[in-house]
């Protein structure tokens, strides 16, 4: 479970994802050892970041997981519980 730090980049198309944890001990490749990402034109991608909005502007925590291996450590989904 992680705190969030959202970075949203109209021209690239993704948004950027600090967490309060090791993105250097996760298996992809994390941006500058810092960002996970989310390309906002990809299937479901509004559900996630709707989802990181919740999070962010209640002040809960969420579980970020990311695709094995991908070059940007792409979100493949978040998990927001009850808290």
């Amino acid at each position: 479970m992680a705190r969030l730090k959202l970075y949203a980049n109209a021209a690239s198309g993704l948004i950027y994802i600090g967490t309060s944890g090791d993105e250097k001990a996760i298996s992809c490749s994390a941006v500058a050892d810092v960002y996970v990402t989310l390309d906002i034109a990809e299937t479901g991608a509004n559900a996630i970041y709707s989802t990181l909005l919740e999070a962010q502007m209640s002040n809960k925590l969420v579980s970020v997981r990311t695709i094995d291996n991908s070059p940007v450590c792409k979100i493949a989904y978040v998990t927001l519980e009850r808290q």
